[in-house]
């Protein structure tokens, strides 16, 4: 050991030589196994969906339809027993989850947040009463959404069980954000926000790990949420409160269009629903065989991904350690 000790002194470049690879080969150990972390949360997500049948609900009501159909007195009750009785069902999981932007007050972010960023169709803030309203990208989630695709968390939260549920006389609502809000808003903030025309005072719970995503939801096969608000999909545990506006209406359309994920066929999928549409009283709607494609590409991506990774690992720690050795020679 003294003898390596008094080399190292005497050879100033192997001993820079030695640290530099040192720091190197850490750096790259560290950059991969976070890599390889998360590509293994990533496997575990896809492999929820592995094997499974994916249905899409599709209401019918359009236009003149819509309008006749809240002619009825009855029409929330039947949307809300519908979306009830859809979140109960053993034999599949309900997957609701909806790309609808909301209102932010006084929104500190840049316009990288905002709704139609990506394309360019970036909206000018509007004045309601005293304060100023961004258009910001936004989702609501079922707590099945989060289940099947492990999001994960680097400050704060998740929903609590009862974030889901719609109080009238609780106008706060918690909020996750994305991981580009860092900087820009912390846990324990609050935001005024219009859902769907409704005020509310959005709290901050919980800002996600960067690059979190989630399948089927939206028009893309997996959503990118770092710059996302993600709300709760609210539910009602009673019957819906008569309210003024589009809230109660959009939120319960936007409650029955959700997704199946099954193992059953389309003709068992399409009978559990057609004997819920029974009880609940609600015929109108399609079910969609959504393509599986998207989904099984990402799958085999994903798994690639991951054992390309352990290559690359294997590969460089071999050639390192075959520099460590020509060097010292």
């Amino acid at each position: 050991m003294r003898m390596i000790i008094q080399l190292l002194k005497q050879n100033k470049l192997l001993n820079m030589m030695l640290i530099a690879t040192s720091i190197i080969f850490g750096s790259l150990l560290l950059i991969l196994t976070i890599n390889i972390n998360q590509t293994n949360v990533e496997v575990g997500v896809t492999d929820n969906f592995k094997g499974k049948n994916l249905y899409q609900i599709s209401d019918n009501l359009y236009n003149e339809k819509e309008k006749e159909f809240f002619t009825n007195p009855n029409s929330i009750k039947i949307l809300n027993d519908f979306s009830k009785q859809l979140n109960t069902v053993p034999a599949f999981k309900y997957y609701n989850g909806v790309a609808q932007p909301i209102d932010i007050a006084n929104f500190e972010g840049d316009p990288i947040f905002d709704a139609y960023y990506e394309s360019g169709g970036n909206q000018p803030a509007r004045k309601i009463g005293d304060k100023s309203y961004r258009f910001i990208k936004s989702v609501q989630l079922n707590q099945t959404v989060f289940d099947l695709n492990q999001v994960q968390f680097s400050q704060g939260e998740a929903f609590k069980e009862d974030a889901y549920v719609f109080s009238a006389n609780k106008d706060t609502i918690p909020i996750i954000l994305g991981s580009d809000y860092n900087g820009v808003y912390k846990v324990g903030d609050s935001l005024d926000i219009l859902y769907y025309w409704k005020p509310f005072i959005g709290v901050v719970v919980g800002i996600l790990e960067p690059s979190q995503k989630v399948l089927k939801v939206g028009s893309e096969p997996e959503l990118l949420l770092n710059r996302y608000m993600i709300l709760p999909m609210l539910q009602f545990e009673q019957s819906p409160p008569k309210m003024d506006g589009i809230f109660l209406k959009a939120l319960l359309l936007s409650k029955v269009n959700g997704k199946i994920v099954t193992e059953l066929t389309p003709i068992q999928v399409r009978n559990t629903l057609e004997d819920i549409g029974d009880k609940a009283g609600f015929h109108d709607f399609a079910v969609i065989g959504a393509s599986g494609i998207a989904i099984d590409s990402i799958i085999s991506f994903t798994e690639i991904n991951r054992n390309l990774l352990m290559v690359f690992s294997l590969v460089l720690f071999a050639t390192v350690i075959i520099l460590f050795v020509v060097i010292t020679i």
